[in-house]
Parts: C-alpha cells; sequence; structure tokens
C-alpha cells in the first residue's frame, strides 16, 4: 500500500510526475471513502475535494485509507518543521482531546519521522494492551 502525507489545507497533486502516487484511479478510491465518513458530509467534501487535477485536503486532520492507497493529512502548524513535528503536534492534540494515555515523555520517545500517524496510535493501543496482559486477566469463579 502507497502511503502519501500531506497538510490540512493543501493540495495533492495526481500526477505521479510531480512527486505523488497518487493516480486519478486511487484518488476516486480516497474520496468514496471520504464520502463514506460521517465527518465529510454529504460529499465528502469536509474532508477531501476533487479538483480534477489534484486533490484538496480541507480543515479535518487523521488517516484515510483505501485498498490502493493511504493518506496522512497532518495540521498544518509550520511547514519549516516538517512532518515528524505536525505528527508529534497532532498525537499530543489526540492525547488531550480523547483523553488518550499517552505522556509527553513516551511521545518524544515515539520514533515520529519514520512512523505514520496510523503506526503510532496502532502501537500505543498494542502497549495498552500488552500492559493489561501482564497485569492479568481478572479471574472470577462462581
Amino acid at each position: 500500500m502507497t502511503l502519501v502525507t500531506a497538510n490540512e489545507w493543501s493540495d495533492v497533486p495526481l500526477s505521479p510526475w510531480h512527486g505523488s502516487a497518487i493516480d486519478r484511479h486511487a484518488a476516486e478510491q480516497l474520496l468514496r471513502v471520504a464520502q463514506a465518513s460521517k465527518l465529510g458530509g454529504r460529499d465528502g467534501a469536509r474532508i477531501l475535494v476533487d479538483n480534477h487535477r489534484k486533490l484538496r485536503t480541507q480543515g479535518m486532520v487523521g488517516v484515510i485509507a483505501s485498498p490502493a492507497i493511504t493518506l496522512e493529512i497532518l495540521p498544518k502548524i509550520d511547514p519549516s518543521e516538517g512532518d515528524a513535528v505536525a505528527r508529534t503536534r497532532l498525537v499530543e492534540m489526540l492525547s488531550v482531546a480523547f483523553d488518550l494515555p499517552i505522556d509527553a515523555e513516551r511521545i518524544s520517545r515515539m520514533n515520529l519521522q519514520q512512523e505514520t500517524l496510523l503506526e503510532v496510535l496502532i502501537r500505543r493501543f498494542c502497549d495498552l494492551v500488552f500492559a493489561a496482559l501482564q497485569r492479568g486477566l481478572p479471574r472470577r469463579y462462581v
């Protein structure tokens, strides 16, 4: 599966010659996923807009995955800081907004330069599951 990273409110070219791996077929898959999302509105335009030769990301951040491609949309913070910093800020925001048990020290240790947001959240979920298993499963005898 191909991964493409973009910022919110940015253009993602559909031609592979412009440094993007998104072709028309993959773009249509992403648009269908956006349309199917409750957050996307009736036509998915709250997430992605099709401008024929490019997709325009809107004010939503996160991950959109289709069978052919995954689009990671990061917050538009400071373009000079790079994707890893934007990903770190997004994980921090998610941690606060959804009361996720991810502390600042753990976030700083995460390899956000080489991992996608989805991989970071999956890894954190697995850490929590393993910690719960190490504490032991409840054994209630009746």
